[in-house]
């Protein structure tokens, strides 16, 4: 976190800085806390605004912003107040046609919203749940992404995921009508643990299931 702060200017390394907030953040509700502490969310948040056309970078901090508030209030709270959500979105219209982007900002709002409904609001309220709706019809062959959408979205709406896939799947045929995914909404399923975390390997297509 040191080093992001001193050196702001340097894309790569707040990349990296990133995909490392993210792989200690992973699992470790401490090192959430001493992240948190030492002022990691702000220093992804700034990485995020100062570098906004750098794809890889927005891809690394939201796996960092996932992980840093999956199953944690305080963080979930802390970056919402920071501006986090609008930060997300943002990096989802800029990066629209990249699809790990977009999966990884998926998962970070999918951590941000799970329990908090002020995050909820904030999402809806932002146009959150149109943009994921768009990322999936974008990127429909995604299988990981759709799966990303269909858990944030039925936090968001129960139903509307599960209802989206199953369209997109060709299964809201004449045998189901799309209403019936409404009528019964399953419980919305808990984040992946690295959910947007990707992995920081150089020169090699980044995974958003793990983190360096």
């Amino acid at each position: 976190v040191g080093a992001m702060r001193r050196f702001q200017g340097t894309a790569e390394l707040q990349t990296w800085a990133c995909g490392a907030v993210a792989g200690l953040a992973a699992n470790h509700p401490s090192n959430q806390a001493s992240i948190a502490a030492c002022r990691g969310i702000d220093a992804v948040l700034t990485a995020m605004k100062r570098h906004p056309d750098s794809t890889m970078l927005q891809m690394m901090a939201c796996g960092a912003l996932g992980n840093l508030s999956a199953n944690n209030l305080n963080n979930q709270t802390a970056i919402a107040a920071g501006g986090g959500v609008d930060i997300v979105l943002a990096a989802m219209q800029r990066h629209e046609d990249a699809s790990e982007v977009q999966q990884s900002a998926i998962g970070a709002l999918w951590c941000l919203v799970k329990r908090s409904p002020e995050n909820q609001q904030l999402v809806s309220r932002s146009g959150g749940t149109e943009l994921i709706v768009d990322a999936v019809q974008k990127h429909r062959n995604d299988a990981a992404l759709r799966a990303m959408a269909s858990g944030a979205l039925q936090v968001l709406i129960p139903g509307l995921g599960d209802a989206m896939v199953a369209a997109l799947n060709g299964s809201n045929s004449s045998r189901q009508p799309a209403a019936a995914a409404w009528e019964t909404p399953r419980p919305a399923p808990n984040p992946p643990a690295a959910a947007a975390a990707p992995q920081a390997q150089p020169q090699a297509q980044p995974s958003a299931a793990t983190a360096a």
